[in-house]
């Protein structure tokens, strides 16, 4: 047992570079595009019911549903169409955006330690131009490429009293972005220009949340978060800082009978805190978002409610930061549906969920689809 927890330990600690990007081209600006740590289980609501779930990572409050040793690693697989005013592409790739541990301490208290994306910022951008070179035109092709975004690690503790559970988190944000800039010349007198530079950021921050439950049905959940700026540094050289948002959620899960299950939530996210600080630095600023998930979970059967459920969910949403300066944000719609099963005398457990994403930003559009695969592991 002590061997099992020193490996989900290294695991913690190792995942957020193990993690590949999102490379949507709504990730490009300022930090990139901000993740929310929902389990696979939750995601095939939509994340509704992410407040509740003690293997995401939102609200500390809902690690008292741990209530035995456990370990949920998740897998997302992206396939995406994007199209600008310049073209439009298509392309695939995976993440690992959470990894969770934890467990029960005693009759009240329960534990946990996870890893998850707080924002991706990978992706690769090609553009192609005619310069005077000498007095001549020379057809110039530009690429930059940039790997890597935010990790957010976070130890959390819930304690339950009566009715009432209560939750404290404390989070460490850290994470790298390795930048290239490359040049090449049609006229292959001139040497290609490559130029590579590595940017660095670390942050500390603090959640509490609330769960309570006013009756046998139904639950209701609120949680906030507060973040330090976070501390950037570019090649080893400190470049200043950027304030990170506050974060403020209220969710309701209500069971409605043996079978059925509905939630939903509300959370919102104080990111113009950074917007002067970042058009500095020739950004294009940032805006406080909202974001809403309404979600269900059909039980199959009232004997094994745990063997292929059916989950249901939407969710909306803005996004932090604008492609283009001076325009309103982009916004994002999302359709989900999943289930899941439990095996091996309910000590392992496997999740699945599908998802369509639409996001647009004025001539900017994007419409991914997401396999989601979560795998849990019961003592």
């Amino acid at each position: 047992m002590k061997r099992s927890w020193v490996v989900l330990v290294v695991l913690v600690v190792l995942l957020p570079s193990l993690a590949a990007g999102q490379t949507s081209q709504f990730g490009v600006r300022s930090l990139g595009l901000p993740g929310l740590p929902y389990s696979t289980r939750t995601e095939g609501s939509a994340g509704a019911f992410g407040f509740f779930d003690g293997t995401s990572a939102v609200n500390p409050a809902s690690v008292f549903a741990i209530d035995r040793p456990i370990a949920s690693m998740n897998i997302s697989q992206y396939w995406r169409s994007s199209q600008n005013p310049f073209g439009s592409a298509s392309g695939y790739d995976a993440n690992f955006p959470l990894f969770i541990a934890g467990g029960r301490v005693s009759s009240r208290l329960s534990g946990a330690v996870s890893a998850s994306v707080y924002t991706d910022r990978t992706f690769a951008l090609a553009s192609q131009d005619t310069i005077q070179l000498r007095g001549l035109p020379v057809v110039v092709d530009d690429t930059l490429i940039s790997r890597g975004g935010l990790s957010d690690l976070r130890a959390a503790v819930a304690y339950r009293w009566r009715r009432v559970v209560v939750g404290l988190g404390v989070h460490l944000v850290t994470g790298t972005n390795r930048m290239e800039y490359r040049r090449g010349f049609s006229d292959t007198t001139f040497i290609p220009i490559n130029l590579r530079n590595e940017l660095a950021a670390l942050a500390t921050g603090v959640s509490a949340g609330v769960l309570f439950q006013p009756t046998d049905d139904l639950v209701l959940g609120v949680t906030a978060r507060m973040d330090s700026d976070l501390a950037t540094e570019k090649d080893t050289t400190k470049t200043g800082s950027i304030p990170l948002p506050r974060t403020l959620g209220v969710g309701a899960q209500w069971t409605v009978s043996n079978r059925l299950a509905v939630g939903g939530h509300l959370l919102t996210r104080s990111w113009s805190r950074g917007d002067e600080e970042l058009k500095a630095r020739g950004g294009t600023g940032a805006s406080n978002t909202t974001a809403a998930a309404l979600g269900l979970q059909l039980t199959r059967s009232i004997a094994a409610p745990n063997q292929f459920p059916l989950r249901l969910g939407v969710r909306w949403g803005s996004l932090p930061y604008p492609v283009v300066a001076g325009r309103e944000t982009g916004k994002e719609l999302g359709i989900t549906m999943g289930t899941g099963f439990l095996m091996s005398g309910q000590r392992g457990g496997v999740d699945i969920a599908f998802e369509r994403i639409w996001r647009d930003e004025g001539a900017f559009s994007e419409r991914t689809f997401v396999v989601r695969f979560g795998v849990t592991v019961r003592q």
